[in-house]
């Protein structure tokens, strides 16, 4: 759950900071740094200086947002509230039956309804108006 937001001025001088840094770090590369030997793929060579440390930031960023992804699935649920909308021939007491028979023997879903506030399922009609309604946590 986000509680704050970040002030948009910072994350618009971290993205200054960064494309300066960028610009002065390609005009670096080939502006100062001498051309490899002939054999070696001399002006070719450069951009080596600016690819090979694009993809070890491109790893390591995808390294962190794989853990940081998983921890955060491993992590507790924060969902609260579900609202499952049926149509068609089966009731709204009907599906909660079917729903309470289903997690019977499913300890996942079982903790998943503990932790809700509320779930209900609500039955539409042909045009989209409310027929019926009906708790799943009560069962």
């Amino acid at each position: 759950m986000v509680t704050s937001m970040r002030p948009r001025g910072l994350i618009v001088g971290v993205w200054a900071v960064t494309a300066l840094t960028f610009f002065a770090l390609i005009l670096f590369v080939f502006l100062k740094v001498p051309e490899a030997q002939a054999q070696a793929g001399g002006l070719a060579q450069k951009i080596f200086y600016f690819h090979v440390p694009a993809a070890y930031a491109l790893y390591l960023c995808g390294g962190v947002c794989f853990i940081g992804s998983a921890m955060y699935l491993a992590g507790p649920s924060d969902a609260q509230f579900m609202l499952i909308t049926v149509t068609g021939d089966i009731s709204a007491a009907d599906f909660a039956q079917a729903w309470h028979a289903a997690i019977a023997s499913d300890a996942p879903a079982r903790a998943l309804m503990g932790m809700l506030c509320q779930a209900d399922v609500m039955q539409a009609g042909a045009e989209g108006q409310i027929v019926g309604q009906a708790s799943l946590l009560a069962g």
